[in-house]
């Protein structure tokens, strides 16, 4: 099922602000109009773009910077294995994954699961307990 360019902005737009009205719809819509223009002077696919390069011309944001803020603390551990449990809901369940962390973002985390080559986007905002493997972690050691 192909959806034409519109009808992807508009669920975008849904999905980020349904809840917000109109305004909260137009921010949304105006910020990624913002990040398309920004996106034409980024380097192409073929040039690889590093994982956690910060747009051009944008300052980063204090709670990337500091170890007293989450984020901040995250970023430090790069490259190990962690066990992240995030909170499904206000109420909700537990839900832990494992993997290696790959880069930290002002809002989310990107994962390597264990065995694959996928990379997981994470809400950074449902993290409520992080584990870091002070040792390797294979696959061997899950069963």
């Amino acid at each position: 099922m192909a959806f034409s360019a519109r009808e992807l902005f508009a669920r975008l737009i849904k999905c980020e602000a349904g809840g917000e009205g109109d305004n909260g719809m137009k921010a949304v819509a105006t910020s990624v109009m913002n990040r398309v223009h920004v996106s034409e002077s980024l380097p192409t696919q073929e040039q690889k773009l590093p994982i956690a390069s910060p747009i051009p011309r944008e300052q980063t944001p204090q709670i990337l910077k500091g170890i007293y803020y989450i984020p901040g603390f995250l970023k430090t551990q790069i490259g190990k294995m962690l066990r992240v449990e995030f909170l499904v809901g206000s109420t909700g369940p537990l839900v832990d994954r494992i993997g290696t962390l790959l880069s930290v973002g002002a809002s989310y985390i990107l994962l390597r699961p264990i065995g694959t080559d996928d990379t997981l986007l994470c809400d950074i905002y449902s993290i409520k307990f992080v584990t870091v493997y002070s040792t390797p972690f294979s696959l061997e050691q899950t069963t």
